[in-house]
């Protein structure tokens, strides 16, 4: 077999996004991001001296120094045909940063373009693109001679980094133990949770929140599937965000609206093309106001694949981005402002804080698992027809379409 040969030139871009993964697998599931580094020993592509070197299913990645380059390639490292060429790098300097807001943002460092996308096409041979630490779920092809340097942590650019694989089909199956399937909707319980867990938010509030209890939110969530049939399929994920207390709009309005109990929610689409052992995450939706990631919003992640929702300050209006903050609210029409600023806490939600082990999954209507809120909410529950203090029954948040 030929040595294996890297070429000098090769210069495709993303930067250290592959060197700082954390193993999160148990029993249940080994998210998809884990495969990178362990090429297989045997079939199409291996090659002597390319064992443990990264890659997914489209690309190689390689290290030079304290960069990392990735480049397509069909089959293996010996038909690497790298488009571009080495540069000195002597052009200007163009920061990017998901975090940022996309009002007014022009590439400096104080105002860095929010997606790579916008800062590539800002780019020209020669030009440095710094990415700031983050999750940029964006498909990119880099054809330019730049060179690209990631700034306060790791890396990770592209669609795939929203996809997580279990171990086994998430479905049912006939040889399968029934009471897998509590809730009767046709998929194994505890891969709806180790799911879950994969994707469970990451909710970001605004420096001046002040109705957020220390547990909040409890969270909710809720699998259905769409089609269980054959190789491609499709579910939703509902997610509801429990607060005791709605405190209003932010001081940076002239609004109030302030009253008793919130609950907002999320919903999330999820495709699988292997018969439900590997999912992708393929659309998000906020709250009732029509925010879509990929329709009309650019979306964060977190450590990879926890989506982030801002969340605005007592309000808890739920946005996929800062530009919203001290602008007119979305969710109202007299002109109250959201504070949005993203500064506030951090919290990757807790998804046993109810259920235990059996999570806080409230099943299926006509099956239910989780139910009793009393732990945190006296008197209230998941599916029951009380409103949640001043609002509407949390029942009425959970999906009841038909599925195949």
């Amino acid at each position: 077999m030929n040595k294996m040969r890297i070429p000098g030139t090769l210069i495709l871009s993303f930067c250290m996004m592959l060197l700082a993964l954390a193993s999160s697998a148990n029993n249940w599931y080994e998210a998809y991001h884990l495969h990178l580094g362990n090429y297989p020993s045997v079939g199409p592509g291996r090659h002597e001296n390319a064992q443990g070197l990264p890659h997914d299913s489209d690309n190689w990645f390689i290290t030079q120094t304290l960069d990392l380059w990735k480049a397509p390639v069909p089959h293996d490292l010996d038909s690497v045909s790298p488009n571009v060429t080495t540069n000195n790098a002597s052009g200007k300097t163009i920061y990017v940063d998901w975090r940022g807001v996309s009002k007014g943002e022009d590439g400096s460092s104080a105002h860095p373009f929010t997606t790579v996308a916008l800062g590539y096409s800002a780019a020209g041979d020669g030009d440095i693109i710094i990415i700031r630490a983050g999750i940029y779920p964006e498909d990119i092809t880099f054809s330019k001679a730049v060179t690209v340097k990631n700034e306060g942590g790791p890396v990770r650019i592209g669609k795939s980094v929203l996809r997580v694989k279990l171990q086994r089909s998430l479905v049912i199956g006939p040889a399968d133990n029934p009471d897998d399937d509590k809730d009767h909707d046709r998929l194994v319980d505890s891969l709806e949770n180790a799911l879950a867990n994969e994707f469970r938010p990451y909710c970001i509030f605004d420096s001046d929140e002040g109705a957020r209890q220390e547990f909040e939110p409890v969270t909710l969530f809720q699998v259905r599937p769409v089609n269980t049939r054959g190789n491609n399929l499709q579910i939703m994920m509902k997610w509801v965000f429990l607060f005791k207390r709605d405190g209003g709009y932010g001081p940076d309005s002239w609004c109030s609206d302030t009253h008793d109990g919130d609950n907002d929610d999320a919903l999330y689409e999820l495709t699988s093309n292997d018969a439900g052992v590997t999912w992708d995450l393929t659309g998000v939706g906020l709250s009732f106001k029509g925010l879509k990631w990929p329709t009309n919003s650019r979306l964060g992640a977190f450590d990879p694949t926890h989506p982030v929702i801002y969340m605005s300050a007592h309000k808890h209006h739920e946005y996929f981005t800062r530009d919203w903050d001290h602008q007119n609210s979305l969710y109202s029409g007299y002109g109250c402002n959201d504070d949005v600023n993203g500064r506030g806490a951090r919290v990757l939600v807790n998804l046993q804080s109810i259920g235990g082990s059996l999570y806080n999954n409230v099943g299926e209507p006509e099956h239910r698992l989780i139910n009793d809120l009393s732990v945190y909410y006296p008197g209230h529950s998941a599916w029951g027809g009380d409103d949640f203090y001043a609002v509407g029954p949390i029942r009425d948040k959970w999906m009841t379409h038909p599925f195949a």
